[in-house]
């Protein structure tokens, strides 16, 4: 993106079916550990069936 000095984030949790569920531009260490651990409470989440589906990519 850019002049190439954004790095754009997308992290996939895969379980039977891989999960994408958010996409971010990193912007400092501390922003994205912070958004490593949503991303972790939200697999958790996955895991139990509290998701809801907004679109599938065939």
């Amino acid at each position: 993106m850019g002049s190439g000095k954004n790095q754009l984030r997308a992290p996939v949790g895969v379980f039977a079916e891989a999960m994408m569920c958010e996409a971010y531009v990193k912007k400092t260490a501390q922003q994205e550990k912070r958004k490593l651990e949503v991303f972790r409470t939200h697999l958790e989440l996955i895991q139990k069936g509290h998701f809801t589906e907004r679109g599938r990519l065939i």
